[in-house]
């Protein structure tokens, strides 16, 4: 009878919930509204709760087959949301993780124009399972729409003017590199990016550095050929000699990069009978990433091709 009461009470609550939905049902409030911003005819809405609802609190005394039944109706479970109305109206709504409005500088982009072309802007920014989040541009002029939505899954999603020109540059990983060493938290070459065109495309400019002395990547190479990681069982070659090669391809110093890993490589690997070879390994790990990449396009200018050496 216990049990039967607790499902009845469930059913009850969750019929009253559907039916004291707002108007608008596509969006339900996860829990109390933590940060709000208005500007013009616009506000941004962020909602966060630290503790189960009642809801959920029923469900987990429900038996195992009942237990998932907030889960059946969406937004009802979700911890974080965020939503965006104009005049009153929403026009934009999403669950996520921990969503918060993206920042540029000491301030935050609802109202802002970090793109240069005179129309006010809103960011939000999402965090994913990893280091990294997400970023969402908005676009609000005489229409509202979405100008720009880019998944950073190794870098947070960071706004900076980094040439002085008042609009912000945007830094994020490049996902073609997630994993690209076989190991979870493996690093991901970050990439810069500005507004140009209606999108976001990589600033090879603003990347470059100089190249480091020919000593300095001797010594480098010297180190990487005698490390112990060689053949490892999950990454036969150490990874620092991809992430040196991709740090001198992607600072403009493409055909340096690709030279590195021949300096670096260890003579002799792999040996005789092994499955792969050096030019498959060399595709497997970074041509491919490269031809893969959204960004070594802008970046490079032979590098993501099949063609390239060695």
């Amino acid at each position: 009878m216990k049990k039967l009461a607790t499902v009845a009470g469930a059913a009850v609550l969750l019929l009253l919930m559907m039916t004291l939905r707002p108007s608008q049902p596509r969006f339900w409030r996860p829990g109390p509204l933590v940060e709000s911003k208005q500007f013009g005819d616009y506000e941004v809405r962020i909602y966060q709760r630290h503790e189960e609802n009642l809801l959920e609190e029923i469900c987990d005394k429900l038996p195992s087959f009942l237990s998932d039944l907030g889960h059946r109706i969406p937004g009802l479970t979700e911890w974080a949301g965020v939503e965006i109305l104009r005049d009153h109206r929403r026009v934009y709504c999403a669950y996520g993780n921990s969503p918060w409005i993206a920042e540029f500088g000491s301030n935050n982009v609802a109202g802002l124009d970090i793109t240069g072309d005179g129309i006010p802007k809103i960011a939000l920014t999402d965090e994913n399972m990893r280091d990294g989040g997400s970023l969402v541009v908005f676009e609000c002029g005489a229409s509202f729409r979405k100008i720009a939505e880019m998944m950073s899954w190794g870098t947070y999603p960071k706004l900076q003017d980094l040439d002085g020109d008042g609009i912000p540059e945007l830094i994020v990983s490049d996902n073609a590199f997630y994993h690209w060493g076989g190991h979870d938290g493996d690093t991901m070459p970050e990439v810069i990016l500005r507004w140009r065109n209606g999108k976001y495309v990589a600033a090879k400019d603003l990347m470059y550095k100089p190249a480091p002395a020919t000593k300095e990547l001797e010594a480098t190479a010297a180190v990487i050929r005698s490390s112990p990681a060689w053949n490892a069982e999950f990454a036969p070659v150490p990874q620092e000699l991809w992430t040196n090669a991709i740090a001198l391809m992607y600072s403009g110093h493409e055909k340096l990069g690709w030279e590195f890993v021949d300096k670096a490589w260890q003579p002799g690997f792999p040996g005789k009978g092994e499955s792969l070879g050096k030019k498959e390994l060399i595709d497997y790990y970074l041509r491919s990433r490269l031809e893969g990449s959204d960004y070594a396009p802008d970046i490079l200018s032979t590098a993501h091709s099949s063609k390239n050496p060695p």
